[in-house]
């Protein structure tokens, strides 16, 4: 048995060797018994409980500390994502052509026809230029003219409504998709000012 005194209290204690923790039988403090180097001496549960206690928050902190640093290392690497494709959307949008124009087919047949009408107009060039030169002269001078008539009042290039739906569309998609990336931008900027 070993005998200590209770430091509360001043009683009288008695303990076994293999006792580490007890409560004072006259003042019912609890106390954990500390044996360092052939000593033995008592410890107030309230001391180590307090030790954890700052331990615990301490940790608590820490753990807190970390849980904000990831989150902002999270919220940056979202935000350069972000960034990229606010780069990328905005390098398709100035691409897209709202306007585009398609080759005009009618323009090749219409150049076929116009040398058809000039093949049909060079005959009566033919029989009527002994005869009536004047004619002549006036058929010859459609068959120049019917081609060049032709392009000048025909374009290579017609609009392609087709495809001008397709770019509005991808258009607005992009629009759309550009507010949404630049609200979520905004909103982590906001959580770095906090």
């Amino acid at each position: 048995m070993i005998k200590l005194t209770c430091n509360a209290c001043g009683g009288k204690l008695e303990i076994t060797p293999d006792i580490e923790r007890f409560a004072c039988g006259h003042c019912g403090n609890e106390w954990i018994v500390n044996r360092s180097g052939g000593i033995v001496s008592l410890k107030a549960i309230e001391e180590q409980l307090s030790k954890v206690q700052e331990h615990t928050k301490e940790t608590a902190l820490h753990t807190r500390e970390t849980a904000e640093h990831s989150k902002i290392i999270a919220n940056e690497i979202k935000a350069k994502k972000i960034n990229e494709r606010i780069r990328a959307l905005s390098f398709e949008a100035g691409r897209i052509d709202r306007n585009p124009y398609k080759k005009n087919k009618k323009k090749s047949s219409s150049f076929i026809y116009s040398f058809i009408f000039s093949g049909i107009l060079l005959f009566p060039a033919i029989i009527f230029y002994s005869s009536a030169p004047s004619v002549s002269t006036v058929c010859i001078i459609l068959m120049v003219i019917a081609p060049l008539i032709v392009s000048f009042f025909i374009s290579e290039t017609i609009p392609d409504d087709r495809q001008r739906d397709v770019n509005l569309n991808r258009s607005r998609a992009i629009a759309k998709e550009l507010n949404e990336l630049s609200k979520k931008a905004k909103e982590i900027e906001a959580g770095f000012l906090r």
